[in-house]
């Protein structure tokens, strides 16, 4: 809505842009398509508006262009539906398969993963520094010094008994473990 007021704005202060139209896929998210005869007039128009960053800009061959409104269809015929698989494409689990056990709307989904636990997580006595506590960044430093992720391996709540409790989740109408503010069932992590 920003790039469309900066575009009527430019237009009635006698400076156009030399930009046709400007939309987004809803099911693409953090993408916006501008329609523009250079990608420096593109620039232009996105240049001084918070929240989009000219490091990702790029210009569509022609041939290309009725491709993109091609992929926008498909993709809100193909709404994912609880028992589909998924692939995670951003975070820690980025490129690991997931189940989808419920579907809250178009842009939530609850999937089940299996979870990615450091060795030092269940040992509460000792910490060790060089591994992280949160999510992120759930990679080691090898031996070679090469980054490795952390393997996937089934969370056992009798490891954690004194730190982790069970309790009813509302949304998924089961009994879970909540462990370090993650939420377990069956090994899995939801």
């Amino acid at each position: 809505m920003r790039l469309t007021n900066k575009l009527f704005t430019c237009l009635n202060n006698g400076n156009p842009l030399m930009v046709l139209q400007v939309f987004e896929c809803e099911n693409m998210q953090g993408a916006v398509f501008v329609e523009a005869y250079k990608l420096s007039h593109v620039e232009q128009l996105t240049r001084g508006i918070a929240g989009i960053y000219g490091r990702g800009t790029k210009m569509i061959p022609i041939s290309e262009m009725t491709d993109v409104m091609k992929a926008c269809q498909v993709m809100k015929e193909c709404p994912v539906e609880p028992k589909q698989w998924v692939r995670i494409a951003k975070g820690p689990f980025k490129d690991d398969l997931a189940l989808v056990e419920k579907v809250l709307n178009s842009q939530k989904v609850i999937v089940r993963v299996q979870p990615r636990i450091p060795d030092s997580w269940f040992n509460s006595t000792e910490v060790k520094p060089k591994y992280p506590q949160t999510f992120r960044g759930l990679q080691l430093m090898s031996k070679n010094s090469e980054l490795v992720r952390i393997p996937q391996r089934y969370f056992n709540p009798s490891l954690v008994k004194t730190e982790c409790r069970k309790e009813f989740n509302k949304m998924l109408q089961k009994k879970v473990y909540i462990w370090k503010d993650m939420m377990f069932r069956n090994g899995f992590l939801y």
